[in-house]
């Protein structure tokens, strides 16, 4: 039901910015080192960021929740994706403003709050978070190459399915498009890329046969330093859906289809 579903949202974001289940584990393996006040401490919900995609019962009962732990929360609705656009709560008032009036979707936020990236069938659009101002088209871009990530510098986003684009990120009063060039662009398919919070490592997911589009999804790193690749998590024989790192960037949240349920997993 609705209510089962948004209280299990919240029972998820609770866990893992309060680290409940790295908790459960250390106890389970007899580690528990007893109290300390600086040991799993994990990260509070004030002045954080929470996007939501559909803004349907489900999508306000999250939102209208979201108020009381001081967060800001930007989403896309509408009757359908393909009429949907991007809007921004203001938690402490529960007033929205409308953000994109052209069938925006996929919404980032830049690094410090002050702007929301999204796209339409038009291109990659930029737009200052209270909706003041005009939106800048900072590139072209078909509706399905969906923005991933933005770089922790907000120097950069990056964009696409299948193959991942750079997109630099220009100044707000420098004007025009900026000139979008393959970061990552190999015969495999590539998609929901993420920046770690310290910008040095980029994980994404990517399927190891190139063309077999039924291969399940495996979880890569890319070491931006060095150039190296890992994978991770091999011995997990579920598919990811789509990865984000936790703030403190120790662990991946990943979501997956497992006994015919959708469920959240954390990859330490």
């Amino acid at each position: 039901s609705d209510v089962c579903s948004f209280r299990s949202t919240w029972a998820l974001l609770l866990g893992i910015t309060r680290r409940i289940g790295e908790g459960e584990r250390l106890v389970r393996a007899g580690q528990w080192k007893g109290f300390k006040f600086d040991f799993m401490l994990g990260a509070g919900l004030r002045d954080k960021h929470l996007g939501i995609v559909g803004y349907g019962a489900i999508g306000r009962a999250v939102a209208h929740r979201a108020r009381a732990f001081g967060m800001r929360v930007a989403y896309s609705a509408g009757p359908s994706q393909a009429q949907s656009d991007v809007w921004v709560m203001e938690l402490a008032r529960g007033l929205s403003t409308r953000i994109s009036f052209n069938k925006g979707t996929h919404p980032r936020w830049s690094p410090d709050g002050r702007f929301v990236y999204y796209n339409n069938a038009k291109g990659i659009y930029r737009k200052p978070a209270d909706g003041s101002g005009a939106e800048v088209l900072l590139a072209k871009a078909a509706f399905s190459d969906y923005i991933n990530t933005v770089s922790p510098d907000g120097k950069a986003l990056l964009f696409g399915f299948n193959d991942i684009m750079k997109l630099p990120l220009v100044a707000e009063d420098a004007g025009g498009e900026a000139r979008a060039e393959p970061y990552l662009n190999t015969r495999q398919v590539e998609r929901e890329a993420a920046f770690s919070p310290d910008g040095r490592t980029l994980a994404y997911l990517s399927m190891t046969r190139p063309g077999f589009e039924a291969d399940r999804y495996h979880i890569v790193l890319l070491d931006l330093a060095s150039g190296k690749k890992r994978n991770i998590a091999e011995s997990w024989d579920r598919s990811p859906g789509s990865i984000q790192w936790t703030r403190d960037g120790k662990s991946l949240i990943a979501d997956a289809e497992d006994i015919g349920q959708h469920k959240l997993f954390s990859i330490d």
